[in-house]
């Protein structure tokens, strides 16, 4: 990783370091005042790159939270799908359906508009569905393989 002050090189670490590390070894080297927003850490290996990205990401919450929010999302989406589904068994006219997709429809409007506006952002919008679905699909087949392997069910 580069530690970079003011676009000069002050250090080259083979590992992640977080800013205020950073900061201490530009302090060490500096007399004056350190301005934090002019470091800049850059990665030189993917592994640098992704301990990066995982320190940006735990700033917008802690692990817990995070999960927390996924967990909230898959239960709102759970509740919201088993509701329409439920609703359009009964159907039998385009009206019907309409009721059916009544009680989510102002939320899905709201949400698909701060969408629209660029207020919201999905990590999988950048990533590309297809790219989504090979991650969800290996990551499933990786725990699965844990959970189920009886070799390591019996240790």
């Amino acid at each position: 990783m580069k530690i970079k002050y003011k676009g000069i090189l002050f250090a080259s670490i083979y590992s992640t370091v977080s800013l205020g590390v950073a900061e201490s070894i530009i302090r060490n080297q500096v007399e004056e005042d350190i301005d934090v927003s002019l470091i800049e850490l850059e990665p030189e290996t993917s592994i640098e790159r992704v301990g990066l990205i995982r320190r940006g990401i735990a700033v917008s919450g802690d692990t817990d939270s995070l999960l927390g929010t996924a967990s909230d999302n898959a239960n709102l989406l759970l509740v919201e799908f088993s509701k329409l589904v439920v609703a359009l068994d009964s159907v039998e006219t385009i009206n019907d359906i309409k009721l059916a997709a009544a009680s989510f429809k102002d939320s899905a409007y709201s949400l698909l508009a701060k969408i629209e506006a660029d207020e919201y952002r999905f990590p999988y919008q950048q990533k590309g569905n297809e790219s989504v679905l090979i991650e969800v699909g290996e990551r499933a087949t990786a725990v699965n393989d844990v959970l189920f392997n009886r070799n390591l069910a019996d240790t």
